[in-house]
């Protein structure tokens, strides 16, 4: 069977031949493999080129100041949460990605093309959220690199392709996360309930591709199958459909509040808010201004539009998303 390489392994392949060192090595074969058609008459090249990254790997931690490679995958936590993007080759990822940030991932129309974690700030109203773009969940040359971005993201999106079995496909992912250690909590789960050891994660279902022939079908199959677990959104990153929706469930799936401070007789700041876990308390907010709100703390006041206008709580008051809090100290 022929090998039928695209012109991008050609290119990489010149570049190998001319790299001085063993990091350099790596990043190209590493792209060698993203690249190469999987079937059977490359298997033997792909593990040619498994065995060479191997040793280009120990080769590179093995020089002073290597440090592990690993490292280079971490994703500093900014803004509101971390919301990794998971899900098999060729959904619509770094797209998805692209379209709601400023990120320039590579966009490409052949398999495996993500070869590092990329974030990117998305803004939900007034506050920032980070998507994080990954390789392929089951993609062996990335996996645990991978699953540990997972592991410590704050919530997870499975990002679906709508013309390809979306239902079958959260299937495998929920399988490939518990390989990983990582329990896909229901909306009403919590972390308190997942035995020790593992890993729980809310998550937001995203169906992408709304724009191809028989998505809306596939959208409401996967909401039927799904929706009573996890929220479901559908969007086209391509044609930039539904992206609002998508970061809106994004900013819902962290499962935090915005809360606002304000002084007596002044306005509140509603553009920038204290960002908290849903369920903290009144004197848990207090102590996030300052230390000496806690110890002076008496009594404070809260306005929202729905149901409070300036009435007093205790410390034990539960914060919802919007509150505005005077504290009376």
């Amino acid at each position: 069977m022929p090998a039928n390489l695209p012109p991008q392994y050609y290119e990489e392949e010149r570049k190998l031949k001319s790299a001085r060192t063993p990091e350099e090595k790596v990043a190209i074969l590493e792209t060698l493999l993203s690249i190469i058609p999987k079937h059977k008459g490359t298997e033997k090249l792909q593990a040619d080129l498994k065995s060479r990254l191997s040793k280009a790997r120990a080769q590179a931690q093995s020089r002073p100041g290597g440090g592990r490679r690993g490292d280079d995958h971490h994703v500093e936590k900014e803004g509101a949460g971390q919301v990794a993007l998971a899900g098999f080759a060729n959904v619509g990822k770094s797209q998805l990605l692209a379209s709601v940030t400023k990120a320039t991932p590579l966009v490409a129309d052949y398999p495996f093309s993500t070869m590092k974690a990329l974030p990117g700030m998305a803004r939900f109203e007034n506050v920032w959220i980070q998507l994080v773009d990954l390789p392929p969940i089951s993609w062996e040359v990335t996996d645990k690199w991978v699953a540990n971005v997972l592991r410590n993201a704050d919530a997870l999106c499975l990002c679906l392709d709508l013309s390809d079995d979306p239902v079958a496909q959260v299937e495998l992912l929920l399988e490939e996360l518990q390989n990983k250690k990582i329990v896909a909590l229901p909306r009403e789960g919590g972390p308190t309930e997942t035995p020790a050891g593992l890993f729980p994660k809310r998550v937001v279902l995203a169906g992408n591709k709304l724009d191809l022939p028989g998505s809306d079908r596939e959208l409401q199959r996967l909401a039927d199958a799904f929706g009573g677990w996890y929220p479901v959104v559908g969007v086209s990153a391509k044609e930039r459909v539904g992206l609002e929706d998508f970061v809106k469930e994004c900013f819902q799936v962290l499962n935090k509040i915005r809360v606002y401070t304000k002084a007596p007789s002044k306005k509140p700041d509603l553009e920038n808010p204290f960002i908290l876990p849903r369920g903290t308390q009144v004197i848990d907010l207090a102590g996030e201004i300052h230390k000496d709100f806690v110890s002076r703390f008496r009594a404070a006041r809260i306005y929202c539009q729905d149901k409070y206008d300036g009435q007093r709580v205790g410390k034990d008051f539960i914060l919802r998303d919007g509150d505005i809090i005077e504290f009376l100290v």
